[in-house]
């Protein structure tokens, strides 16, 4: 598993409703968000299809976390996801309104906030071709 220093942390969590926790590390930094923020991004990456096929992280997620005992999978980074990541519209996002935001996270992010730690931790990860993915 990847060590990330406390400081390279960024968190998007809520308190309300309760949440499943998903964490991102590349080798630089990790992206910590509840289910909600990531979701519409998820439903995004899900619908795009190269000659018929699912994206390599898309398909991983799906056939992964098989095993109850070990949460965590390395997953596949590769230029076309990072692209489709960065096409993804933030008017996809659903409205988070009615969330309660986690203490340590003082507001709430904006679908464009949360693209960007996104792109950011990817991009990252696409220097060594994986990222490690961890469901709490």
């Amino acid at each position: 598993m990847i060590t990330i220093d406390p400081e390279k942390r960024t968190l998007f969590m809520v308190t309300w409703p309760v949440q499943g926790i998903f964490r991102f590390r590349s080798q630089d930094s990790e992206l910590i968000l509840s289910h909600v923020y990531w979701l519409w991004i998820w439903d995004a990456l899900s619908e795009v299809r190269d000659d018929g096929q699912q994206l390599p992280f898309v398909e991983a997620v799906d056939n992964g976390f098989n095993d109850p005992r070990n949460l965590v999978e390395t997953l596949p980074v590769t230029p076309r996801l990072l692209e489709v990541l960065r096409q993804v519209p933030p008017s996809r996002a659903p409205s988070f309104e009615l969330l309660i935001p986690f203490e340590e996270c003082p507001k709430k992010p904006t679908p464009e906030q949360i693209l960007a730690e996104f792109t950011k931790v990817f991009g990252e990860a696409l220097s060594s071709g994986t990222i490690e993915m961890e469901f709490e």
